[in-house]
């Protein structure tokens, strides 16, 4: 049983490790398939969405 555990301690683990590396190849990989631009996903921090003509956000 101790062996059952071990080994199921190893695979998770290295689980984790492989959707690390996964995330940091995907940040480094982006600006060189786009030609260098990457549209941002999100917003800026405190920026508030604007319509014109919707009246919904008014300034």
């Amino acid at each position: 049983m101790k062996m059952a555990s071990a080994c199921a301690l190893a695979i998770m683990s290295g689980i984790g490790f492989l959707f690390g590396i996964q995330k940091s190849l995907r940040a480094f990989l982006n600006p060189l398939f786009t030609g260098g631009f990457t549209p941002p996903l999100l917003p800026a921090y405190g920026s508030r969405p604007y319509r014109r003509g919707s009246g919904a956000f008014r300034e």
